[in-house]
């Protein structure tokens, strides 16, 4: 998948913390060895962070652009400046637990409305 130039690989984090609820030392340490993990496997830099549980603060933002990472993205904004924060995007997120029809046709919905 890596190869594609349709696919692009990002990190969700090392273990799945909650990252606003963890100190920044382990902030750096996850999102640093998810990216490097991930580098060393695709042998490409990996540019996106999706946010476990779509939780980030300022700090974690900040964090995160530090290591590295382009395009920080949550499922849901944590407050309205966020909508003018370059470094985060809104996401969709596939679900386990719909058919894949509904999932169609909530990323159709989700493109539809992002602008492009």
């Amino acid at each position: 998948m890596s190869k594609s130039p349709l696919i692009e690989i990002g990190s969700h984090t090392h273990r799945h913390y909650n990252l606003s609820n963890i100190n920044t030392e382990l902030v750096r340490e996850e999102l640093q060895k998810s990216k490097l993990i991930l580098e060393s496997i695709t042998g490409k830099p990996i540019l996106s962070i999706g946010y476990p549980d779509g939780d980030y603060s300022d700090s974690v933002k900040n964090i995160a652009e530090e290591v590295g990472y382009k395009y920080q993205l949550a499922v849901t904004y944590k407050d309205e400046q966020d909508k003018n924060d370059n470094r985060i995007r809104s996401r969709y997120s596939i679900s386990n637990s719909t058919s894949l029809n509904t999932n169609k046709i909530l990323i159709n919905k989700q493109f539809n409305n992002s602008g492009f």
